[in-house]
């Protein structure tokens, strides 16, 4: 993804969950995460930024592109539930 032309419609057309503060999540697609990224590099790649925000390392919210508005907070029940099974059995859940 990092590596995409950016000349043409990105090809990974799905979402994203990235953290933001306070625990919340927002999902994003890949043309939204390259917009916060030219936004805010923070001197990052943007391979190493999609590395950490896909990982979940860094908090990706209050841009023009992705406010606070759009972070939102899982429910513990399902959040606990994905924590503790494999993928595979979550997504069966």
């Amino acid at each position: 993804m990092a590596y995409d032309d950016r000349t043409t419609p990105s090809r990974f057309d799905f979402d994203f969950f990235v953290r933001c503060n306070n625990g919340k999540v927002a999902m994003i697609n890949e043309p939204a995460l390259w917009g916060i990224h030219r936004e805010n590099p923070k001197n990052l790649s943007y391979e190493k930024f999609l590395d950490l925000a896909l990982n979940q390392k860094i908090e990706v919210d209050d841009t023009r592109i992705l406010s606070s508005a759009d972070c939102f907070l899982l429910d513990s029940k399902v959040a606990n539930y994905y924590k503790s099974h494999n993928l595979e059995d979550f997504l069966l859940e």
